[in-house]
C-alpha cells in the first residue's frame, strides 16, 4: 500500500494517480509494521515493498518476519513450539461419553420454564449495564460524547494492550494495529486507537469522530482531544513547534466549507536521548489536526504524520493561514 503526500488517501500500489485529489506523488506504507517511507525497504522492519506474508505453522498467524512475532517460532528452519501442539492433542482428544439420566418429572421441567420466564421479566427493567473481566459495571446506553470522554480511558503513548481491555465492550470504538487500518475499513468508526507495534503495545494513533453537531466550538472538540495527551511525557521529551489555523479559500471543487487546527511539537534532546537509550521510542514529532467540515462535522487526529497542512503541500493558493494562539495546558 501507498499513501498520497497531499491528502493522505490510502490507495494500492499499482495506481499513479491519488482519486481523491489527483496528486501523483506518494509515500509507502509497509505492510508489516505500518511506518510509512520513501523507496523501496522499511527503514524500521527491512520489510520490502510488495511482500507477501506467510501463515506461521506454528500459531496459524500471518507474518513477514523469518521469526514469527506472535510466537517466536523459526519459520525458515522449522523450529516449531511443541507444547502448542501437546495442548492441542489434548484439548481435542475425546472424553469418556458419560450417560446422563433422564429428565425427573413433566411438573419439574414446568417449573424451570416459570422460574426463567420470570427472570427474563426482571431483566427487561434493569438499566442496561455489562460486565468487564474485572467485574466492572459498563452502562451499555452512553452518548457518543459520553463513550469519548470516559473516566480513564488510555491516552497516545499508552498501553496499546491496557487499550484493547478497556473499550472491549464498546462497538463504536475499534482499537486495531495498523495492519487492519490500510483499507480504510474502521475509519468512519467514533473512534479509532491503532499502533504500529502489537508487541510493545505503544498507541501511536487516535482518530476520533466527532457527532455531528451545530453547536460544538473548538474549544469543546479541543477539551476532549487533551484528554488523549499524556503531558508527562509531551512537558518532558517535547518542544514546541508551532501552531496555525488554516481555511479553503474557495471550499475545494464542491464548494464545501472546510477549516483545520493545527498543533505541532519536536522531539527534544532529553527525548533523543531516551530513544538512544532503548528505554522508550518516540516519534520525532508530536502533532495533533482538528478538521471543521461543513459547520457540522468536527474530526481529530493525533499522529506524527499530522504536522502539515492542507496549504503546505499541493496548493498554496489555496488556503489562508494564520497563527493559532493556543495554551494546551489550559485543557489539562
Amino acid at each position: 500500500m501507498k499513501i498520497c503526500e497531499y491528502c493522505e488517501t490510502k490507495t494500492l500500489d499499482d495506481v499513479i494517480q491519488c482519486k481523491s485529489c489527483g496528486s501523483k506523488e506518494f509515500k509507502n506504507i509497509c505492510e508489516n509494521c505500518g511506518d510509512i517511507f520513501s523507496g523501496t525497504t522499511c527503514p524500521k522492519c527491512r520489510v520490502t515493498i510488495g511482500k507477501k506474508p506467510r501463515i506461521c505453522y506454528d500459531c496459524g498467524e500471518e507474518t513477514y518476519l523469518e521469526i514469527c512475532e506472535h510466537c517466536e517460532a523459526d519459520r525458515v528452519n522449522g523450529k516449531q513450539n511443541i507444547s502448542i501442539h501437546i495442548n492441542t492433542n489434548i484439548r481435542n482428544a475425546q472424553m469418556p461419553y458419560r450417560a446422563k439420566k433422564k429428565s425427573k418429572s413433566a411438573l419439574g421441567i414446568i417449573s424451570v420454564f416459570i422460574i426463567i420466564a420470570v427472570i427474563i421479566t426482571g431483566i427487561s427493567h434493569i438499566t442496561p449495564v455489562s460486565k468487564n473481566e474485572n467485574n466492572a459495571k459498563i452502562q451499555t446506553d452512553l452518548s457518543d460524547m459520553d463513550i469519548l470522554t470516559l473516566p480513564g480511558h488510555p491516552k497516545f503513548y499508552g498501553s496499546y494492550k491496557e487499550a484493547k481491555q478497556f473499550w472491549r465492550k464498546y462497538k463504536k470504538v475499534k482499537v486495531i494495529n495498523v495492519k487492519e487500518t490500510i483499507y480504510g475499513k474502521h475509519e468512519d468508526s467514533l473512534l479509532l486507537i491503532t499502533t504500529s507495534d502489537t508487541a510493545n503495545g505503544v498507541i501511536t494513533k487516535v482518530i476520533i469522530n466527532f457527532p455531528k453537531s451545530n453547536e460544538l466550538t473548538i474549544n469543546d472538540v479541543l477539551k476532549v482531544v487533551c484528554e488523549y495527551i499524556d503531558y508527562d511525557i509531551i512537558e518532558k521529551y517535547y518542544s514546541f513547534n508551532e501552531s496555525f489555523h488554516e481555511t479553503r479559500v474557495d471550499g475545494g471543487d464542491k464548494g464545501l466549507y472546510y477549516e483545520g487546527f493545527h498543533y505541532v511539537m519536536k522531539l527534544n534532546e532529553e527525548g533523543k536521548a531516551v530513544n538512544k537509550s532503548r528505554e522508550a521510542y518516540y516519534q520525532d514529532k508530536f502533532a495533533f489536526k482538528i478538521g471543521h467540515k461543513n459547520n457540522e462535522q468536527w474530526t481529530a487526529e493525533i499522529s506524527y504524520m499530522m504536522y502539515k497542512g492542507g496549504h503546505d503541500r499541493f496548493h498554496p493558493k489555496a488556503y489562508n493561514v494564520e497563527n493559532w494562539d493556543i495554551d494546551l495546558s489550559k485543557f489539562k
